[in-house]
C-alpha cells in the first residue's frame, strides 16, 4: 500500500492504554473516516456500510477479499467519527493505526483528541489520566474528578477568597495538597524498596508479596547483586516492589556496585521495608540503613525460627515468615497505611496531575503571604489550564 500525505481533517487516536486491557479502542474522525475504515473492514455478514450507533463485527485486512485478519468491532458514533475495538495487545493496535496513518490520518495524543470535547481543561487532563489507571480503585478516584469533585472544591475556594474568607479556603487547599500522594499513586506505581543486610530473606519476602517467584532465594549472602523489580496490586493500588542487594561492606567490585545501587533506591523510595532476621535481631548494618530513611517499616522476618513468646509486637515492627506466610497480611496492611495514610472516600476531591498540584502549592504560598488576589490566579489556572 502506498502511503499518502496526511489529511489534516483526518485524525486517529488510541483511546485506551496499550497493553493494559483485553480490548483496545482506536478512534478515527474526519469526513473520510468511513471511507478509510471501509478499505480494511471485512464484515462477517452484509455490506461494509457503517450506520451510526450500530455495532458491526468483522475482521481488519489489507486484502480486498481477505478472510484472515484481526477480529474487530466497528461502530460509527457520528457521520464523521468511528471507533474500532480490537485486541488490546500492542501489535494489533499498532498494525491498525499504521494502516490508518498510511491512508492519510494524523496520529494524535489523547490530550489533543480531548480538546474541545470536554467541559474543561481539568476534565480533559483527568480523562487522559483515566486511560492510564490500572485498578478499579484508581479509576474510581479519577472518575470522581471527571465528575467535578476537584473542580467544585477549587471553585468554592475561589469564591471564598473573593468574599474575603481566608481561613476556610486555606484549609481546603491544604487538604487537597495533603491528598496529592493519592494523585501520584493514581498516575504511577508506588515504589517500595526491600532493604537489609545479606541473607535476611529479602528475595523470599518479595516473592511472597508478589505471589510468585520473581527473585532467586538462596541461603547464601550476595545472591541478589542488582535491583530486581516487579509490580503487583495491593489494596487496589499498583505497587512496584524493588528487591535490592544486601547493604554491607564488601571488597568485591560488582557486589559493591549493587550495594551502592541499593542505597540510592532506599533514598528515593515511597516506602522502605527494612528486613531483619528475627533469629539474629537488629544489627549495626541495620543502623546504617536506618540513616538513609527516616521512618522505615521494620520487618522481622524468619519468625518461624524463634519462640512466639519472644515476639514483642509493636507499631514499629511486623513479624513475618516466608516459610509459613505468617504475618504477610499484616505487612501488607502496614505498607498500605504508610503509603496511603488518608484513604480516599467516594466523591473526594483529589489533585491528579503535577500541574494541578503545583497550582495548589502556588495558591497556598500566596495565601500565606496575605495576597488573596494572587492566590486566586493559580486556582483559576488549575480549572482552565
Amino acid at each position: 500500500m502506498n502511503a499518502s500525505a496526511n489529511d489534516p481533517l483526518l485524525r486517529t487516536c488510541v483511546l485506551t492504554a496499550i497493553g493494559r486491557g483485553a480490548i483496545a479502542t482506536i478512534a478515527l474522525c474526519g469526513a473520510r473516516a468511513s471511507e478509510v475504515v471501509g478499505t480494511f473492514f471485512r464484515p462477517n455478514a452484509g455490506s461494509n456500510q457503517l450506520p451510526i450507533d450500530r455495532i458491526r463485527y468483522g475482521i481488519w485486512s489489507r486484502e480486498p477479499d481477505g478472510e484472515i485478519g484481526e477480529s474487530i468491532v466497528v461502530c460509527a458514533t457520528s457521520e464523521t467519527e468511528l471507533e474500532i475495538h480490537c485486541h488490546g495487545g500492542r501489535a494489533a493496535v499498532e498494525a491498525i493505526v499504521g494502516d490508518l496513518v498510511a491512508s492519510g490520518a494524523e496520529r494524535i495524543r489523547g490530550e489533543q483528541w480531548l480538546q474541545g470535547r470536554s467541559d474543561s481543561y481539568l476534565s480533559s487532563e483527568c480523562q487522559v489520566a483515566l486511560a492510564a489507571t490500572q485498578t478499579s480503585t484508581t479509576a474510581g478516584i479519577v472518575l470522581d474528578q471527571i465528575r467535578g469533585a476537584l473542580a467544585t472544591a477549587t471553585q468554592a475556594a475561589i469564591e471564598q477568597l473573593q468574599s474575603g474568607n481566608v481561613q476556610e479556603p486555606g484549609q481546603a487547599i491544604q487538604d487537597l495538597i495533603d491528598r496529592s500522594s493519592l494523585g501520584r499513586g493514581v498516575r504511577q506505581p508506588f515504589r517500595v524498596v526491600i532493604a537489609g543486610p545479606p541473607n535476611v530473606g529479602k528475595s523470599s519476602l518479595l516473592n511472597r508479596l508478589l505471589g510468585y517467584d520473581r527473585a532467586i532465594a538462596y541461603d547464601q549472602p550476595g545472591t541478589t547483586r542488582d535491583v530486581l523489580s516487579a509490580s503487583t496490586t495491593l489494596g487496589g493500588w499498583t505497587i512496584e516492589l524493588r528487591d535490592t542487594a544486601g547493604i554491607h561492606e564488601t571488597d568485591e567490585a560488582i557486589e559493591r556496585e549493587g550495594v551502592q545501587s541499593a542505597r540510592r533506591e532506599v533514598q528515593s523510595a515511597d516506602a522502605v521495608l527494612v528486613v531483619v532476621d528475627a533469629s539474629i535481631g537488629w544489627t549495626i548494618q541495620h543502623d546504617e540503613i536506618a540513616k538513609l530513611v527516616s521512618d522505615p517499616i521494620r520487618v522481622w522476618n524468619k519468625a518461624d525460627l524463634i519462640d512466639p513468646k519472644a515476639m514483642l509486637y509493636s507499631e514499629e515492627r511486623v513479624f513475618t515468615s516466608t516459610v509459613s506466610q505468617a504475618g504477610i497480611d499484616d505487612l501488607i496492611t502496614a505498607l498500605l497505611q504508610r503509603l496511603i495514610p488518608l484513604p480516599p472516600t467516594p466523591g473526594m476531591a483529589v489533585p491528579i496531575t503535577e500541574r494541578q498540584i503545583d497550582c495548589l502549592h502556588e495558591a497556598r504560598t500566596a495565601i500565606a503571604s496575605g495576597d488573596m488576589a494572587s492566590a486566586i490566579v493559580p486556582l483559576q489556572r488549575l480549572l482552565q489550564g
